[in-house]
């Protein structure tokens, strides 16, 4: 409307794009101001931007995007090198509250019936997962080899379901109705022992801020510091798609560069290009398609994803990789 401006202009009349200051704290401001003031696009200028920690992009239904090839992000920050330093360009990524709510028999439909009473609301969006680990277990069952079973100790299945009605069972316990099915009615099994209290069962836990609907686009990255380790990072994110970005070097350590994905789902990848892979852990629903990348990895029980139309390059030794015969 006229007479009104952008809460965010402010803002981005602070960023430097200077390849010399770091601009972190502004642009995470943008993103932060964004949520608060319910700003559902944030464009950046051109201009190089000193990233000296990791962006936070959270939020429901918001895109950030640059102008293409003249606005750059450039990571010089390493995993250790300081507080909110990870080693990456940005994190798209919920955050979760830190205890689990107990779930105490499988879930195979649209019911949930916690151990105790729990505050859970109708219309609150819970995150389900199968406990840390239980990839493990689906590789037993499925006969597969363990020749390095620690490596199989990060997530399970696990998807975000959104709860209808609430009520308490004769047991007090209280039984949450979802609005549908959960999707992987064969995946969640791992049921705790009555004493146990743990990420590593069967669980849920409250979304305290979402990483749902969000783009990334029309950007480039490149890494000032070598010892970095990944470009983009999506962690428990729904629906979130990162298109048009362009990786413009590798890192030394971590991931390498790559764009990769953890417990995350619905998502898409697409036209991306990157010397680097694109790497999914513990994701279902993806979709990669339309990008030119070192190759595609699928690891701890990606399920469901769409690969398609990629021109992998296997410049890091392999164009398509499971490292997980419960990978599907």
């Amino acid at each position: 409307l006229p007479g009104l401006s952008n809460p965010l202009d402010p803002i981005l009349a602070k960023l430097y794009g200077d390849y010399a200051h770091d601009d972190t704290a502004t642009i995470q401001q943008l993103v932060d101001v964004a949520n608060v003031d319910g700003i559902k696009s944030i464009t950046l200028p051109a201009g190089t931007f000193l990233l000296k920690h990791e962006i936070n992009f959270y939020g429901t239904d918001i895109t950030l995007s640059g102008q293409g090839d003249k606005t750059i992000l450039d990571v010089d920050n390493h995993f250790g090198s300081g507080n909110n330093s990870l080693g990456r360009a940005m994190s798209i990524m919920a955050s979760l509250d830190s205890t689990p709510m107990m779930i105490s028999q499988a879930v195979t439909g649209n019911t949930i019936v916690f151990r105790g009473k729990m505050n859970v609301q109708a219309g609150e969006t819970l995150f389900l997962s199968n406990g840390r680990g239980s990839t493990m277990i689906i590789e037993k069952n499925l006969a597969g080899p363990l020749a390095a079973a620690t490596y199989f100790n990060e997530l399970g299945p696990d998807e975000f379901v959104r709860i209808a009605a609430v009520a308490t069972d004769a047991n007090g316990n209280t039984v949450a109705t979802l609005a549908q099915n959960v999707v992987g009615t064969k995946d969640y099994f791992n049921v705790a022992p009555v004493d146990a209290a743990s990420d590593k069962y069967l669980h849920a836990r409250a979304v305290d801020k979402p990483a749902d609907h969000l783009t990334v686009e029309n950007f480039d990255i490149e890494f000032k510091d070598m010892a970095a380790d990944s470009a983009l990072s999506f962690t428990y994110s729904d629906y979130a798609t990162a298109k048009n970005i362009k990786i413009l070097n590798v890192s030394t350590a971590g991931s390498r560069g790559a764009i990769w994905a953890i417990g995350s789902s619905n998502g898409m990848f697409q036209d991306i290009t990157s010397p680097a892979p694109v790497e999914l852990n513990s994701c279902r629903f993806m979709t990669v398609e339309n990008n030119t990348v070192a190759g595609v990895f699928l690891e701890e029980a990606s399920t469901d994803n769409i690969i398609s139309k990629n021109d992998l390059t296997g410049a890091t030794g392999a164009d398509l990789r499971t490292n997980d015969m419960a990978c599907q």
